[in-house]
């Protein structure tokens, strides 16, 4: 209702869905839920660029333009930020554990422009009463 953006289904699109990382379809379900909801797809609608998330050796890269957001597992070349941790430390953003912590322990590392990924924070992580 009242979005001039693409229709929830698809938002959030994988490329080459067969031969996807876990990383990428953990990602593709949590994008894909949260941008359902019309206030975080028109807080992000207008994005452009790579972000780079890596989970130990899985790296995927969420790509957003059109309107659209486009999971592509591996890097790509300039991300306009990055995020690197473990498996468990990530999940734990995630789930809503804070992102403060890992960072300040090293936990979690960040590159490229922070206020990136803080905007796109409510798309990966697990909606409030998920039970996760």
């Amino acid at each position: 209702m009242g979005s001039t953006g693409k229709e929830p289904a698809e938002r959030v699109v994988v490329e080459d869905p067969e031969h996807t990382n876990l990383l990428g379809l953990l990602m593709k379900n949590l994008a894909a839920s949260n941008l359902a909801n019309e206030s975080t797809y028109e807080r992000v609608r207008g994005m452009e660029g790579d972000i780079q998330i890596r989970a130990g050796d899985m790296v995927v890269t969420m790509r957003f333009g059109g309107g659209q957001l486009r999971i592509i597992e591996g890097e790509q070349e300039k991300p306009r930020a990055r995020v690197q941790g473990s498996m468990p430390a990530l999940l734990s953003v995630v789930t809503g554990g804070g992102m403060i912590g890992p960072l300040l322990s090293g936990a979690i590392k960040i590159g490229g422009n922070p206020f990136t990924l803080l905007k796109v924070l409510p798309i990966i992580q697990a909606p409030e009463g998920d039970g996760t």
